[in-house]
This record gives structure tokens, C-alpha cells and sequence, in this order.
């Protein structure tokens, strides 16, 4: 995970459950305008990790930094393309899952844009315990006038959805 990321909050797939990767930051080397170089953590400079973590890198230079892990599972989820016309029960759904899910083990993204020469309408959905039957992700999955030759719903690893997510936003884009 790049420096910058962590320093910028980092959404995840987890986050509903974990918390921004800047969150599981446990420990930042740092090396300082003054050229000194200190660890921030909950012990050491402490002020200074709290700033770290989601502050950008306005405090100095990062060289490493130590973050907490968890165990993962095989995610279900992908990509669900649409046809414009699902815009609405898209946005109504999302509205809903938002203002009502409590499963902290699901992850959803809608958007609306052009691709493939067309007004599309996406929605990036993910349950991080593979559930591919999850209640609380059938609103989006049961929206009809999906493009399906387009969709990538599957069963697959964290790793394998970070390098699809990642071959939508180039570095420099966004």
C-alpha cells in the first residue's frame, strides 16, 4: 500500500468493519524538516501520529510505517454494469443501504457515467465473507437491465478486486 494512501485515509473493502487503512496504522517512521528522524505512534509523538494518520504529509517525509493485520477470506463481488435506465432504483437502493445496512461486512460504490460508448450506470459491490447470496446486497443485484456481458461478479481474493479496482483509476487521474 503506498505511503500516500495511508496518509489520505485509505478506503478499503473493509472499511464498514475495519475503519480506514489509516486506522490500522500502528507506528510511522518519519523524517522531519528539521532532518531528525522519529517514530510516531500511541507512545512516541503521539500528537504527531494522530496528524499522520489521514493528514496527508505535511509533517515531513514517511520512510515506513507498521500497520495491524486481520485473517481475510475469499470476497464475493465485481463490478455490475447497467443500462441508464436503472439509474434511479440504483440511487434508491444505494440511499436505502446507506441510511439502513447494518451488515458491516459489505462494501457498495454506485456511479453513473460513459463507457463503452454508452451512459452507464455501475455499481462496485463486495460482502468481504463471500456471502454471494447476501441479503443486504440483493437490492443491487436484483436491479434489472443489467449489462451482463460487462459484469464481473464472482467468488475471488482481496488482491484480485484491488488490481480490478485499481485498472479503473490510473495514478494521476483522481
Amino acid at each position: 500500500m503506498k505511503v500516500s494512501n495511508i496518509q489520505t485515509g485509505g478506503m478499503s473493502l473493509y472499511s464498514t468493519r475495519r475503519g480506514f487503512a489509516c486506522d490500522s496504522v500502528v507506528d510511522f517512521e518519519i523524517v522531519l524538516a528539521s532532518g531528525s528522524i522519529v517514530h510516531a505512534n500511541s507512545e512516541e509523538n503521539a500528537d504527531l501520529w494522530v496528524s499522520l494518520r489521514g493528514g496527508l504529509n505535511n509533517f515531513g517525509i514517511v520512510t515506513s510505517f507498521k500497520m495491524s493485520t486481520f485473517a481475510t477470506h475469499d470476497i464475493w463481488g465485481g463490478i455490475i454494469f447497467f443500462m441508464p435506465n436503472a439509474f434511479r432504483p440504483l440511487i434508491e437502493a444505494t440511499v436505502t443501504f446507506v441510511n439502513n445496512e447494518t451488515d458491516e461486512d459489505t462494501h457498495v460504490i454506485s456511479s453513473a457515467g460513459y463507457a463503452y460508448g454508452h451512459h452507464v450506470v455501475t455499481c462496485c459491490l463486495y460482502q468481504t465473507h463471500g456471502d454471494m447470496n447476501s441479503p443486504s446486497l440483493q437490492p443491487f443485484t436484483s436491479i434489472p437491465d443489467q449489462i451482463d456481458s460487462y459484469s464481473t461478479t464472482r467468488t475471488g481474493t482481496h488482491i484480485d478486486f484491488c488490481k480490478e479496482m485499481s485498472g479503473y483509476t490510473k495514478d494521476g487521474v483522481r
